[in-house]
């Protein structure tokens, strides 16, 4: 009779996955490889002209094409910037501009798609995303793309903080956003409320509803996409939604916290009865710049909601959008729920260039994989 030998059966942990992603960090100043595919918004921030202008400055050319991001808002302000981008983006390309509608997923994906179906299978390609002035939209429908891409895939992201972020009139501080002066409103109307065609999920009817939402403290949008959800009208003791909340050790930002905890409970409130504060357990806080962070706690309630039809809405930063891409890349049968502004006020948004950081994905397929093991058994000899 055999002996057998003795083993361990545990289930693939969301922390062990999150630990093989790699950190934000200072830019370097160089790319490891060739740049494949450089894909940049046409915004009207300043801060969209920050990395091109750097690599024009160190003489560092793009090799592939480079893939602008035209957005349907701001016609005229994105116009007024791409006088000072375009010239910085002819100065570092060695190919013709491609363009695509940065506010439809679908062309988004076709676009990215195009270019790298014509590198070659057995070298790894190098996709560089500058997201420093992307919407939220043309950040997830891109990643997202990216990360479903069956092929070695070297993925640098670009981020440049602006140097001043708009604040709003000393007596708007304290009151909610919605109250706030017009000309402080950081954006105007809603438009195209509903699914990413990218992450349309798999629900049932029989299953209720559960959104993960990162909110900001403008709440038309946010309000939009949970009625869309049918969770506009909120019992609160049923905790429906589980609101990922922004965390900052700086003081200069700590009343953005305080404005969208006022957004969140001014949503949340019935007729005129404003609860004093969210349901235990039904929020977590996670930093602006942390995208592993809230890529762990996405995916936490992802696994936690097994018998939910689980929606994702993100209104949090651009940083956060990253973790947002990747726990949905791993969880197909989640749906990104989107709202897009009829258009934004660029003097209320920000101003200047900031620091410039990287996060640089050595394997993109292999994180990925990594996350979506979360939850499944796994054995391992003792």
């Amino acid at each position: 009779m055999s002996v057998r030998k003795p083993f361990l059966v545990k289930a693939a942990s969301v922390e062990d996955a999150i630990a093989e992603l790699p950190s934000l960090e200072e830019w370097g100043g160089s790319f490891d490889e060739e740049v494949d595919l450089f894909i940049v918004s046409r915004g009207f921030e300043k801060r969209v002209c920050a990395f091109p202008d750097d690599l024009v400055q160190r003489g560092i050319k793009v090799r592939g094409p480079i893939l602008l991001g035209h957005y349907r808002t701001n016609g005229q302000d994105n116009d007024l910037r791409a006088e000072e981008l375009m010239p910085l983006l002819d100065a570092i390309a060695t190919q013709p501009h491609l363009q695509c509608d940065a506010d439809t997923p679908s062309a988004v994906r076709d676009a990215i798609r195009a270019v790298l179906d014509k590198v070659p299978d057995l070298a790894p390609c190098h996709v560089v995303f500058d997201i420093s002035a992307s919407s939220s939209t043309f950040i997830l429908s891109a990643l997202l793309t990216i990360f479903s891409i069956d092929r070695p895939i070297r993925l640098t992201v670009l981020y440049a903080t602006a140097a001043v972020y708009h604040t709003p009139r000393e007596d708007d501080i304290g009151r909610p956003a919605m109250q706030w002066a017009e000309s402080n409103q950081r954006e105007q109307g809603v438009s195209d409320v509903g699914t990413n065609e990218l992450q349309a999920g798999i629900h049932h009817d029989h299953l209720p509803g559960f959104a993960i939402a990162t909110p900001s403290m403008f709440g038309t949008r946010l309000q939009r996409c949970l009625g869309h959800l049918g969770l506009d009208s909120l019992n609160t003791e049923e905790q429906e939604i589980y609101w990922l909340l922004p965390d900052t050790d700086s003081e200069d930002h700590k009343w953005r916290h305080d404005a969208i905890m006022r957004t969140v409970l001014a949503i949340m409130c019935s007729d005129d009865e404003t609860p004093a504060s969210l349901p235990v357990g039904s929020f977590g806080h996670c930093g602006a710049l942390d995208y592993k962070e809230c890529a762990r706690l996405v995916m936490r309630e992802i696994e936690r909601r097994t018998g939910a039809n689980v929606s994702m809405i993100h209104m949090g930063t651009k940083l956060q959008a990253i973790g947002v891409a990747l726990a949905l890349s791993a969880r197909p049968e989640v749906s990104l729920v989107h709202a897009r502004p009829e258009a934004f006020t660029a003097k209320s948004y920000s101003d200047g260039v900031g620091t410039l950081r990287r996060i640089v994905f050595a394997d993109v397929r292999g994180n990925v994989r990594y996350l979506a093991r979360v939850g499944t058994l796994q054995i391992e000899a003792c």
